[in-house]
This record gives structure tokens, C-alpha cells and sequence, in this order.
């Protein structure tokens, strides 16, 4: 996920995960890329017909809608073997009725040789899970300050606060 949708708002979950089943974790994330949807003014060598497709998906995103809306977040839902039992709330405190996953993010400022003085930015998001027959888990304590958990996230990694 492009970390600009937690810049434009850091109080929208843009990236999340919770337990959906034993054996299943549901993934919520912006239905649009970021760069197709704000940028494509930046996009070079599409054809007419590839740029009208997206200027219609744009018009068809509604960034204001609520979180449920299913224009704004795509859902993917990722199925582990059946013998998992899988748990969020034995491992973070904060995973609340919906079985949430606590949101760890990761930098990877990469760049490359052939051009100097640049940097791409990536962002990896994880979410650690327990699977209730192993020992040995340690809870974690969090805080809300209003700021969604991705934007916590990356304040965190940035420095700049929680």
C-alpha cells in the first residue's frame, strides 16, 4: 500500500487485518492505486483508451465514503491450512471484538546505482498472528491518539511520534 494514503488522512485505516475465521485472515486495503488515482497526469505512453479507463475508475472512486463502502477498500481473504487456529487477542491487547492484528510496518529506502541520488521509499506491512497451540507469546500494549494504526505506524518508524 502507497504510504501517501496515510499522509492525505491519518485518521482512515487504510491498511488493516483481523481474524476472520480459525483458519482465515481478512485484509483491508485502498480498492485504487494511489499513482493511477492522483498522479495520472504523471503517467507516460498510455494509450487514449487506457487513460479514459482510468479517468472513469477515478470518477468512480469515492474517497469520502464510509470504511464499508466497497468502492474505496478492497478485502482479500487469506486461508491457512485448517489445522491453524488463529488468534489475534493472545498476542495484542487492542485486537477488540473484530479480532485485529496489531500493524508493524517496515522501510526499505531503496534506490540504485545507475541512478545516483535517488531514493524510493518502500513501505512493507505485516501483521503478527498466533496460532493458539504455540507457547511463549508476549501481548502488546497500544495506545490510540486518533491517528489511524497505520499512521501510528509509520510515526513511529519515522520518529516523529506514536
Amino acid at each position: 500500500m502507497d504510504y501517501r494514503w496515510i499522509l492525505d488522512d491519518s485518521t482512515k485505516p487504510w491498511v488493516k487485518a483481523s481474524v476472520f475465521s480459525d483458519n482465515q485472515v481478512l485484509l483491508t486495503l485502498p480498492a485504487m492505486d494511489y499513482g493511477l488515482l492522483k498522479d495520472q497526469a504523471t503517467l507516460c505512453g498510455f494509450p487514449d483508451h487506457i487513460n479514459a479507463g482510468l479517468t472513469n475508475g477515478r470518477a468512480s472512486f469515492n474517497e469520502d465514503a464510509k470504511e464499508g463502502d466497497h468502492r474505496i477498500f478492497k478485502k482479500l481473504m487469506l486461508t491457512f491450512p485448517f489445522d491453524n487456529h488463529l488468534s489475534s487477542s493472545e498476542i495484542y491487547t487492542g485486537a477488540g471484538e473484530d479480532k485485529k492484528l496489531q500493524l508493524i510496518v517496515g522501510l526499505d529506502a531503496a534506490g540504485h546505482t545507475s541512478v545516483p541520488n535517488t531514493t524510493n521509499a518502500i513501505y512493507y506491512y505485516g501483521f503478527q498472528i498466533a496460532n493458539r497451540g504455540e507457547e511463549g507469546w508476549n501481548t502488546a500494549d497500544t495506545r490510540s491518539n486518533g491517528a489511524s494504526d497505520a499512521a501510528q505506524a509509520m510515526a513511529a518508524l519515522a520518529g516523529t511520534g506514536s
